[in-house]
């Protein structure tokens, strides 16, 4: 090792280097999370009740999961683990299709929940560590955003399952209940339409919560579409200026 190798100048420089590798790479596994999820529900509003079944609809949803799952992570031994755990939550899918039961069907979508449950706050957390505003904070924050309504849609589609009638559109109940020669997957782009619009504080009122349970977990999820963006530029901002100052002071 030479003399310039070993000197607290150069390792400082390694150091930056790194850091903005790391921090490039991140910022590249954010943006294909975010184009994933963006790209899945657009596949489900425009094609889905036409084109997929009960079990391709089942892995299209659990698409984004897997990417988030490596993209938390960085291993493919995690991806693995989960595509084993989402194998396992599509068996309990498929048995309730089998014998209409509503138990199997809610476990499969509650799992799914507790799924992206734990991939929003893993990223979460990694935003709140971040110290320096830099590209992949920005996409993070896109990706925890986008994932929150696509738990509560899942949280929708629970409700209706448990009770339908949860939610209406045009007086009458949406339908996501098991029977009739629907399954209970086939509202899911309405569900996703609804999540979207009551996470923007949208709103246009052409599906509404009907019981009191429903209008409850809506209003936590409009409280939440508000509070997430203004407390995440907040940060933004007072790192930038924070940053700021310290280039100042150099």
């Amino acid at each position: 090792m030479t003399e310039e190798e070993r000197s607290p100048r150069h390792r400082f420089n390694l150091a930056i280097d790194e850091d903005a590798a790391r921090r490039r790479l991140a910022a590249a596994r954010f943006a294909v999370l975010a184009a994933t999820i963006l790209l899945t529900i657009a596949v489900i509003m425009l094609s889905a009740g036409a084109v997929f079944g009960r079990v391709g609809l089942q892995v299209l949803i659990s698409f984004p999961l897997f990417v988030g799952l490596y993209v938390v992570s960085g291993s493919k031994r995690v991806v693995a683990v989960g595509v084993i755990l989402m194998a396992a939550i599509a068996v309990l899918g498929l048995i309730s299709a089998m014998n209409d039961e509503i138990v199997p069907l809610v476990l499969d979508i509650g799992l799914r929940a507790g799924v992206i449950a734990v991939l929003t706050g893993w990223l979460l957390v990694e935003i709140v560590r971040q110290v320096h505003i830099s590209l992949d904070t920005i996409l993070g924050g896109i990706c925890v955003y986008l994932l929150l309504a696509y738990f509560y849609a899942h949280l929708y589609l629970m409700l209706e399952i448990l009770a339908a009638g949860s939610l209406i559109s045009g007086g009458r109940p949406l339908d996501a209940a098991l029977g009739g020669g629907h399954h209970a997957l086939g509202t899911i782009a309405d569900l996703l339409y609804f999540s979207y619009a009551t996470l923007t504080t949208v709103a246009y009122g052409d599906i509404a919560p009907a019981t009191s349970l429903a209008r409850f977990v809506a209003m936590t999820e409009g409280m939440i579409g508000q509070l997430f963006p203004t407390i995440f530029i907040a940060r933004l901002v007072s790192l930038n200026v924070a940053q700021m100052g310290l280039n100042s002071k150099r």
